[in-house]
């Protein structure tokens, strides 16, 4: 429909608005202010061939062109790329998404178009990409263009309008050159010259070298259980209790490789500074990075004139860390924090950043050596010399010389087998340390070098494969490789840890380089303790662990419209795991107002593994190798906003175990499953609205067709779904027929939800002042009366089982949200078990 009263000055005026350069947050916020106190108008206030002139403008002013913008998410249609900016800008435009406001641009061109929209639904075209930054990545350095080619890579099938300057990027020579860092190679041997006399290769030993005191007699210092003293006893021994803010340095006595260790504990601040000799100023000590192995004590040694149990690899990292004629200091958890002592154990927790950021350089301890392990360390540092690497990479070698690579790669393999590199708290030690010397026995190399050479073995893999005969499953393996792509030393917050994409407004966009992305890639890593899945990564993660007193008022007071203050995350061994793993989830839920943690529920469920937890809790116990974190990754990292923008998910009390209170609308029910699954960005792609749609209130302004595919049972996680209302609704592989599917205040997505009944609550009033810990009671649907139902919400509301997040088009981009607030129904409030 026409709008009248549109003029050329008008457009003009819109137009010189709408093409202001990108600005930053501040600078926008000003411009906002000023835009709402100008006259304005509005572009959507326009009338057709008005608002066809301003776009025309538009492109000539702003220098839009065939191919300037992309559609991301798969909106773009085919035959019609060359003009999808003036697509994208008439239907921005026309329903006001832009008004007259600036556009935000990030600085990987992704422009956002939810820029200033204070109403419910959003725009459901995913972002605009503008082309002139794809070809600046093009233009940039050879180690930028590899860590973009790295990125788009993981990004695949989704790459969407991406994939063109993937393409291009396959096809840089400078992607693929050979680097220090990448370790990159010439994949055509054709042209390269024979192995000189002196190769390198010919002069390398496969055989171990001779262990220093090989010999050594260690049973005098075996640890023999005494039935008069048990280890917990002599461990009290050692120890006397600590001032807030400090930790206990080890000193390790000067000695020979299998003699007797001897060392002492002095108390030093955590700020630095060491409380017992003031004078002396900060210690210039080390800390350990290690694994605990058995952590049944094997071995003894003497600390502060006492007996004490210690584990077998700890023992032997003493063993060779300790200097001849001088003593050493050293920070190693297993002695430094008394580990009978769980409140002090939880305290020193939140230490333990500071701890390796002041020390003067971290310790890796991989073990003892093996037969193998002197070859893996000598061959890393010799072809960590560009020299080296390339007369092993650009000759074609004798057998003699294949065989021994083969020997060097198969050794390093072995060494990255080793249990250290999936240990959970070495994120957290490698990052934040000044400086990094990695020991395995005698050997040592740098943490780069190290790092290098893992990522550097696939093309000696590859290069074996191709010129010696040798097929790559005759080459050893590792399956660590992943994990230790997550380890990153200097790495900060916000900087990616997956490195992969996601677009503006998408769950990813909020959390890629968070506390959510610490412990998503977590699940590459293990812990002896499950709860250290999350206390690992708090530090990284900026998340306060100073205990404060927790809100237990909270608890029933949401709908009096009280926003709670977002308590500390105390770190609390004395907790059980399935505690633990609800308090971080109500943790993300009071920090940010949303449901963004449910979304995971997907990828971190399994058959044996969740019975000891409410069911809207990710079980971050399931290996990335049982379920990739990439799986469904869609579900996480396109525009979604099912509640709108701006709703919030309800305060949660930390004391209420067990229970999630929500608040939202039943708008659809599951009838019938198929063995059929679909892309994301497919079942988004039926939501009306998006380029190519000629008017706002069409609900269907042409056929759109789902493509789906046979799941794999063993791999795909979703199921199609037609619903109740005729729909079809992409859910949990575990969803069933009757389940309901819902819309959650602060949830991105909708999500499937099934009936477990009404849960009885405690008076709020008689509960406040007591002491005891929080139960309720789940009445099955077909025990409930009707007296029940007319009780409070504060008391009684009805039980869902969470099932998972799904898609559910027609819910999607607030559309069902606005719909409901245009017809004033009220949320319900009701309980997640």
């Amino acid at each position: 429909m026409e709008k009248a009263g549109t003029s050329e000055a008008q457009t003009q005026e819109a137009l010189a608005e709408l093409t202001r350069p990108p600005v930053d947050v501040q600078q926008t916020a000003e411009a906002s202010n000023a835009a709402t106190q100008s006259a304005v108008t509005s572009p959507a206030d326009l009338d057709d061939e008005a608002l066809a002139q301003l776009v025309e403008e538009m492109t000539k002013s702003l220098g839009i062109g065939p191919g300037t913008f992309h559609a991301d998410g798969g909106y773009s249609e085919p035959g019609k790329e060359d003009d999808i900016g003036k697509q994208i800008l008439m239907a921005s435009l026309r329903r006001g998404f832009f008004s007259n406001e600036p556009v935000a641009v990030g600085v990987d061109g992704k422009i956002d178009l939810e820029y200033g929209n204070q109403g419910v639904q959003i725009n459901p075209i995913q972002q605009l990409t503008n082309s002139g930054y794809l070809s600046a990545f093009i233009d940039s350095t050879g180690s930028a263009k590899q860590e973009r080619y790295r990125s788009l890579r993981m990004w695949g099938e989704f790459a969407g309008p991406l994939g063109e300057e993937l393409k291009a990027l396959e096809d840089d020579e400078d992607v693929h050159s050979v680097s220090v860092i990448s370790g990159g190679i010439d994949t055509n041997s054709d042209h390269f010259s024979p192995c000189a006399i002196d190769c390198w290769l010919k002069g390398l030993r496969p055989e171990p070298a001779t262990r220093q005191n090989s010999s050594a007699n260690f049973d005098t210092m075996r640890w023999e259980p005494s039935s008069k003293l048990s280890a917990s006893a002599r461990r009290e021994d050692v120890y006397s209790p600590l001032p807030d803010n400090h930790t206990r340095i080890l000193v390790l006595e000067p000695g020979s490789y299998g003699e007797e260790i001897s060392c002492s504990l002095v108390t030093h601040s955590c700020a630095g500074t060491s409380s017992q000799d003031p004078d002396t100023g900060p210690l210039d000590y080390e800390a350990l990075s290690y694994t605990w192995g058995d952590p049944s004590p094997k071995f003894v040694i003497k600390c502060n004139g006492q007996t004490l149990p210690i584990a077998h690899n700890l023992f032997f990292a003493l063993q060779q860390l300790r200097h001849a004629s001088t003593q050493r200091f050293l920070w190693i958890d297993a002695i430094c924090i008394n580990q009978n002592d769980i409140a002090e154990r939880s305290m020193q927790i939140q230490y333990m950043l500071d701890i390796y950021q002041n020390a003067a350089r971290v310790l890796v301890w991989l073990g003892v050596e093996s037969e193998t392990s002197p070859l893996a360390m000598e061959a890393m540092r010799q072809l960590d010399e560009r020299e080296i690497r390339k007369e092993v990479l650009y000759r074609v070698h004798e057998s003699g010389c294949y065989e021994k690579l083969k020997a060097a790669c198969d050794a390093i393999s072995e060494l990255l087998e080793r249990p250290w590199f999936t240990r959970s708290w070495i994120r957290q030690e490698l990052t934040v340390a000044k400086d990094v010397v990695v020991l395995c026995g005698q050997q040592s190399v740098s943490w780069y070098v190290l790092k290098r050479s893992a990522a550097r073995l696939g093309h000696l893999k590859h290069k074996l494969s191709k010129e010696s005969g040798l097929p790559i499953s005759d080459l050893k393996s590792t399956r660590y490789d992943t994990a230790i792509s997550y380890l990153t030393r200097g790495w900060s917050y916000g900087q990616s840890v997956t490195k992969m994409l996601g677009s503006i407004r998408s769950i990813w966009y909020y959390h890629n380089g968070g506390l959510l992305d610490l412990l998503m890639t977590g699940r590459h890593f293990d812990a002896t303790d499950p709860r250290d899945k999350i206390y690992s990564v708090l530090g990284l993660g900026r998340v306060p662990m100073t205990a404060e007193k927790d809100s237990k008022q909270l608890a029933g007071k949401s709908n009096a419209g009280s926003a709670p203050s977002v308590p500390s995350f105390p770190v609390d061994y004395a907790k059980p795991v399935s505690a633990v793993y609800q308090d971080i989830v109500k943790y993300f839920i009071n920090r940010d107002r949303n449901l963004d943690i449910l979304a995971l529920l997907l990828t971190t469920r399994n058959d044996h593994s969740t019975n000891d937890l409410p069911s809207w809790v990710p079980d971050w116990r399931v290996s990335a190798s049982e379920v990739p974190i990439t799986t469904h990754w869609d579900f996480i990292s396109l525009k979604m906003a099912a509640s709108g923008l701006h709703s919030k998910a309800e305060p949660q009390s930390y004391d209420e175990n067990g229970l999630l209170r929500c608040k939202g609308l039943l708008i659809d029910r599951l009838k019938k499953r198929s063995e059929y699954t679909a892309a994301v960005y497919e079942m988004l792609a039926l939501v009306p609205g998006f380029v190519g749609d000629e008017e706002e209130g069409d609900e269907r302004p042409q056929e759109r067709t789902l493509s789906v595919q046979n799941a794999d049972p063993l791999k795909d996680r979703t199921r199609c779904f037609e619903t109740v209302l005729g729909s079809v609704c992409l859910a949990p592989a575990w969803a069933c027929e009757g389940d309901d599917v819902a819309i959650i205040q602060g949830g991105k997505h909708a999500f499937v939800i099934r009936l477990q009944g009404i849960v009885n609550l405690p008076d709020p009033a008689e509960s406040a002042n007591d002491v005891r810990p929080f139960q309720f009671e789940v009445i099955p649907h077909d025990a409930v009366t009707a007296e029940m139902l007319e009780e409070d919400d504060l008391k009684c509301m009805p039980a869902f089982e969470m099932v998972g997040p799904c898609i559910a088009p027609d819910a999607m981009f607030g559309r069902m949200a606005k719909s409901s607030e245009d017809k004033g129904t009220v949320p319900t409030m009701f309980a997640l078990v």
